[in-house]
């Protein structure tokens, strides 16, 4: 597990260290791209999730659930959209398609500073 700490100042670095995580120091760019560049950087599984701490992914708030059924490809060709659920005030709850699970191979990187996206080279 690879978590980048872009400035947090609550207590995410030592419950990431506790949790077993390496974590990375990144100084706020205001660019959200480069820091999930950089943990593609410290990456060496052969598949990335991405996650953001503020956010709960998969099936409730259990971390050990993220409702993945089937194992990953070996031949690291395929990745993985999760449906998300953005809670708005404004808006009300609206659901996207995002890629959270790709192949940890050359060339694999976030590209735009907000609303990025993943690119797989």
């Amino acid at each position: 597990m690879i978590v980048v700490d872009t400035g947090s100042e609550d207590a995410t670095v030592a419950r990431a260290e506790k949790a077993g995580a390496k974590v990375f120091a990144f100084p706020w760019t205001q660019d959200f791209s480069a820091a999930r560049n950089e943990s593609i950087r410290h990456a060496s599984g052969d598949y990335i999730l991405w996650l953001d701490a503020d956010r709960p992914f998969g099936s409730g708030r259990d971390p050990e659930n993220f409702g993945l059924e089937s194992p990953f490809a070996k031949e690291k060709n395929q990745a993985y959209y999760a449906v998300i659920r953005n809670e708005s005030a404004e808006d009300g709850d609206l659901f996207f398609s995002q890629l959270r699970i790709f192949p940890n191979i050359d060339g694999a990187r976030f590209e735009w500073p907000i609303h990025e996206r993943s690119i797989i080279i």
